[in-house]
């Protein structure tokens, strides 16, 4: 009888410093931590009183903003980044508004870079110049190494400022192009296919 008592105040002992029962209880520690913040939430007195004021607040940033584009005048009047023009070596060249939209004052200008008529297919080195650009109807245009001044003005009220373009291929050789220089590369002398002329907006600080 006592033995068996011995034995059994032996297992008490093992249990109580062993690390089996270290980990239980650690486990039911967390267990009461977590149903205690259940019960919390459960329990808690939520909202305020009738004579007491409840707060909602909005946040929000306003960052400098700057955006360019073409005028999609099918879309609302979104800057778009690219437009492709077809047909436009008619007499009726292409047009096209361009313009911006910004919150902050800028120093800087916009220029377009011109790039005249060439030809698509890699075989052939055909070009056409191009012949009359004009900004909001004007010929008389700023031409620096950084292109044709657009902009030398940056409104900051956030509004759509825009120009319209115009842009006429040399279809004979009679005249100057834009730039002054005699025509000598035009449709009337070009050879057959399809061409492409790039026009490039840019930012100078």
């Amino acid at each position: 009888m006592l033995g068996c008592r011995i034995v059994r105040l032996q297992k008490r002992i093992i249990w109580e410093h062993s690390p089996q029962k270290e980990k239980t209880m650690k486990r039911l520690i967390a267990l009461l931590m977590i149903l205690a913040v259940v019960l919390t939430g459960v329990f808690a007195n939520g909202g305020m009183p009738y004579n007491s004021d409840v707060f909602v607040y909005l946040k929000g940033l306003v960052g400098p903003e700057f955006k360019h584009g073409v005028v999609d005048t099918e879309n609302n009047n979104m800057l778009i980044s690219s437009k492709t023009i077809e047909d436009a070596l008619t007499v009726n060249g292409a047009t096209f508004s361009y313009g911006y939209r910004t919150n902050q004052a800028l120093t800087g200008d916009m220029y377009m870079q011109v790039g005249n008529f060439t030809s698509t297919d890699p075989a052939k080195t055909d070009t056409i110049q191009i012949k009359q650009i004009k900004i909001d109807g004007s010929t008389n245009l700023t031409i620096t190494g950084n292109g044709i001044l657009i902009f030398d003005d940056f409104s900051d009220n956030n509004i759509l400022n825009s120009i319209s373009v115009f842009v006429l291929a040399a279809l004979d050789g009679t005249g100057k192009d834009y730039l002054g220089n005699n025509i000598e590369n035009h449709k009337g002398n070009a050879a057959n296919g399809e061409y492409k002329a790039t026009l490039t907006f840019h930012y100078v600080d």
